[in-house]
């Protein structure tokens, strides 16, 4: 048993089962019913009909640099929010740890 697969029957013993669940279902279909991604790696929200990104290089970029700009000795990030990984791929080759929310 993985570490997720841990993590996931911890919820599911009464810790917080609704989440578990959702947690489990959502591995197994592989489908997730608000967000879909583009042949661009951009989100694509089906519930307000948006796309996360209006020019997703150009975005990512900004928060990479402002990162960037923003901590250049930190040995770490944490990063809260929503994105298609390509931010924490970019910004992995500058700190030892990233801590994702």
């Amino acid at each position: 048993m993985n570490l997720l697969e841990k993590n996931i029957q911890a919820l599911l013993s009464g810790v917080n089962e609704p989440l578990g669940n959702k947690l489990l279902n959502f591995i197994q279909n592989k489908t997730c019913s608000r967000f879909n991604i583009d042949e661009n790696l951009n989100i694509y929200d089906k519930t307000h009909n948006v796309f996360m990104y209006e020019n997703l290089e150009e975005e990512i970029n900004f928060f990479y640099q402002s990162i960037l700009e923003k901590t250049p000795r930190y040995p770490f990030v944490c990063i809260y929010g929503i994105g298609n990984a390509l931010l924490i791929k970019n910004l992995a080759k500058h700190y030892k740890h990233l801590f994702v929310f």
